[in-house]
């Protein structure tokens, strides 16, 4: 998958991650574990059996995500390396970096720690997830306008980014609100994993969970948008040296794992 095939893996990233919430959704309405009218991502993967593929699919969705992550962190290290004037890019580069690996630890946390477990984790989890995951795409819009140099940059693409970003704003907001709303008026008793439609906050609920599909979504479309980008460029192998002396401390080794462009 890698050398000239880097563009691989948004697609892939973009049919895996929903083909992941749909598998557990599946299994979860087989079971009765939940409302088949849209519950939460988490309460399709907090019972067992559903659980279990719920938290191997996130984990290696999140390896997917940082696949993508990283390959478009060196992209844009190794395209402006040499260039003093953008330094601050550069800075920001590592900045977002970081954001889209945290996002990712918070997938992988979301599908191990399930909500009716820890909750506390799993929220932290969900946090990293979207906000950070967010934030990163925020970033990444913003910055895409400021690398229009950079090979395989489309303006409709960046104009489509900036689209996504701000419906997945509006996707979290009316997913934190009307979760919020919902649970202000529901009973006590209410099973939260199985809301039924004459249950007080069923339609809030409706809302909420929703906009959590909606979000979760465009942010996997938003990273699938590094296609075209990444079919422009290369990532090399690591290079592996070994000690000429093994008795030797001053000998080092050294890899190398950079993209470049493709010819």
């Amino acid at each position: 998958m890698l050398d000239n095939h880097v563009f691989v893996f948004p697609i892939v990233l973009l049919i895996y991650i929903p083909v992941s919430f749909i598998v557990t959704y599946g299994i979860a309405v087989a079971y009765g574990h939940v409302d088949p009218g849209f519950p939460y991502i988490s309460d399709t993967g907090t019972l067992s059996p559903e659980s279990c593929a719920f938290g191997q699919l996130l984990n290696i969705g999140a390896l997917l995500c940082s696949i993508v992550i990283y390959t478009r962190y060196k992209q844009i290290e190794k395209f402006y390396r040499d260039k003093s004037s953008r330094t601050k890019l550069l800075r920001l580069n590592k900045g977002c970096f970081i954001l889209g690996l945290s996002a990712c630890l918070g997938l992988s946390i979301v599908g191990n720690f399930q909500e009716t477990n820890v909750e506390i984790v799993h929220t932290i989890g969900a946090f990293l997830a979207f906000g950070f995951g967010g934030t990163y795409g925020y970033i990444q819009a913003a910055m895409s306008f400021r690398m229009m140099e950079v090979p395989g940059s489309d303006l409709k693409i960046l104009v489509f980014r900036v689209v996504l970003c701000v419906g997945d704003f509006i996707s979290l907001v009316l997913f934190l609100v009307f979760a919020r709303k919902a649970s202000s008026e529901v009973k006590p008793s209410t099973n939260h994993l199985k809301w039924t439609r004459d249950e007080p906050g069923y339609t809030e609920h409706l809302v909420s969970s929703t906009a959590e599909w909606v979000a979760g979504i465009l942010t996997v479309i938003f990273l699938a948008t590094f296609f075209g980008e990444f079919r422009k460029f290369k990532l090399q192998a690591p290079e592996v040296i070994f000690f000429e002396n093994q008795n030797n401390n001053s000998n080092k080794s050294y890899a190398s794992n950079v993209i470049i462009p493709a010819e």
